[in-house]
């Protein structure tokens, strides 16, 4: 009986530590590259604990792509470059792992210009 009592909060405490992770639906990140309408961004990817390993994730620009600054006022592409602070809002929220290295992408709001 003892037995059974510990495989179920084995269990459970898998699945609770599998479930841990939020989905997000947007991050602060900077301008690492610029290339023929891709950015790549810095991503908060997690993928245990241990894990200090940088990675990169690409916004390929799409019309669908909204550009903007704090303050809301329209940008384009171009008004951006390489070392701008940005916020990237996803198309949807998700759980960013290390094979979406490819972002969808609804938005990019400059925070700050690099100088």
């Amino acid at each position: 009986m003892n037995k059974k009592i510990w495989i179920f909060l084995i269990a459970v405490s898998v699945i609770l530590v599998g479930c841990g992770k939020e989905k997000i639906e947007s991050f602060d990140t900077s301008i690492s590259k610029i290339d023929d309408e891709e950015f790549y961004v810095s991503c908060p990817i997690d993928d245990g604990p241990g894990d200090d390993i940088g990675y990169y994730c690409v916004i390929k620009i799409v019309s669908e792509i909204m550009f903007k600054d704090i303050q809301g006022n329209d940008l384009k592409y171009d008004d951006y470059k390489i070392g701008d602070s940005v916020r990237v809002v996803l198309t949807e929220p998700q759980i960013l792992r290390k094979k979406d290295v490819i972002l969808n992408v609804r938005e990019i709001k400059l925070l700050a210009a690099s100088d």
